[in-house]
């Protein structure tokens, strides 16, 4: 049998008598996990929420999953020397996530997509998806970082394209280009504390050692003068939107399959 689809797949839009009628064909939730964090120039404090809920919404549309979306605010402590960021504790993101998954799967949704577009959220979402395996009568799976830039070119991570820069303003560009600000987008100066330098030059050689450049990086304001942090210039972004757009599809797909092989369990 092929997915039924349901008339809406957005939690917070339906009443609960409708969400009563969606549990007759579906036990998937996905809780979209992002930040409110600076975005350079460019982009909203947003972004990563916005496509946390852009990609929820498409896995959702495939799988007859729903998209429960409670958590606005991510861990962004690195971003805090920017006006607007919201930060919370890994402990405190880990265990909003976990109760929300409680409530969920108190109601039959007890399979849940833990679906993360911040890097800085990666720790407390693994957390909290083992937290629900192991204490509560549901299964949850994380999505991160991993996940996503396992499908970046190599060439943006020897550009050290790490936030607000190419990539994002690319997939924004995709996912909801109403938000973006390109004409405000520049090269930011990019300072980087000399040991990291080292590693930026062996990039082309080895791209896993963007992992040493996360692992030590320092606070955004003190390295960048716009927030993003790119050696390109953001707004190139809008010559790979089709290369994107191919890369969102993959990494939709690739979740889409997993849903519902899980779903045959």
């Amino acid at each position: 049998m092929g997915v039924k689809f349901l008339p809406k797949t957005m939690l917070m839009e339906m009443t609960w008598s409708e969400v009563k009628e969606a549990l007759k064909e579906t036990n998937v939730a996905i809780i979209p996990v992002g930040s409110i964090e600076q975005h350079g120039l460019h982009l909203p404090l947003g972004t990563d929420y916005f496509q946390a809920i852009e990609l929820a919404k498409r896995v959702a549309e495939k799988t007859a999953a729903l998209v429960a979306p409670v958590i606005l605010c991510g861990h962004s402590q690195h971003h805090m020397g920017f006006p607007g960021t919201i930060s919370l504790k890994p402990e405190t993101l880990a265990q909003v996530i976990f109760e929300a998954c409680q409530s969920l799967g108190r109601h039959g949704l007890n399979k849940i997509i833990i679906l993360n577009t911040h890097g800085g959220n990666d720790v407390a979402c693994s957390f909290a998806a083992q937290k629900v395996n192991t204490e509560l009568d549901a299964s949850a799976v994380f999505f991160g970082a991993e996940s996503f830039m396992k499908h970046i070119p190599p060439n943006l991570i020897e550009t050290i394209d790490l936030h607000a820069g190419v990539d994002e303003t690319s997939s924004m560009l995709v996912l909801n280009p109403e938000k973006v600000r390109l004409e405000r987008a520049r090269k930011p100066k990019i300072t980087l504390p000399p040991k990291l330098q080292l590693i930026v030059k062996e990039l082309k050689k080895d791209p896993s050692l963007i992992r040493l450049i996360l692992a030590d990086l320092p606070m955004l304001h003190e390295i960048s003068d716009t927030g993003s942090l790119v050696l390109g210039n953001p707004a190139d972004g809008e010559k790979c939107v089709e290369e994107t757009r191919k890369r969102i599809e993959e990494t939709v797909d690739e979740i889409v399959n997993f849903v519902k092989e899980w779903k045959k369990t």
